[in-house]
Parts: C-alpha cells; sequence; structure tokens
C-alpha cells in the first residue's frame, strides 16, 4: 500500500488534506476501521485507491 505513512495534525473544525492509498495484485478493496468523528473514508476497486478525507469535529489524538 502506498503511501506508507501520511501524518498530519489538525484541530477540531480542521479539514485533512485527502490521503490516497493505492495498492496492487489480487486485493478487491480495503476496510478502514475506528477513524476519529468527521473523518470518512472511501475505496474504489477498479481505480484500487482509498482516499481519507474530512473534517474532524472531535478532538482525534494521534493516528498513524
Amino acid at each position: 500500500i502506498s503511501p506508507a505513512k501520511k501524518n498530519q495534525t489538525s484541530p477540531v473544525g480542521g479539514t485533512i488534506e485527502e490521503i490516497v492509498c493505492t495498492w496492487q495484485g489480487a486485493a478487491t478493496g480495503l476496510f478502514v476501521d475506528g477513524l476519529p468523528e468527521g473523518i470518512n473514508s472511501t475505496f474504489e476497486t477498479v481505480e484500487k485507491t482509498l482516499t481519507v478525507y474530512g473534517t474532524a469535529t472531535a478532538p482525534v489524538g494521534s493516528y498513524t
């Protein structure tokens, strides 16, 4: 999966820069669990991309 790491700092109400991950091989999708409130993800099977985006609506701490 690429990018391997994308760290960002965003205050409550701050929008994160989109994180777009791509993958290769036979995998047909990715699953993201435990994102902070207001941060979402979508994946496109054909393009093999996972995008994380949004605006934090609660304190989020640190995610990697």
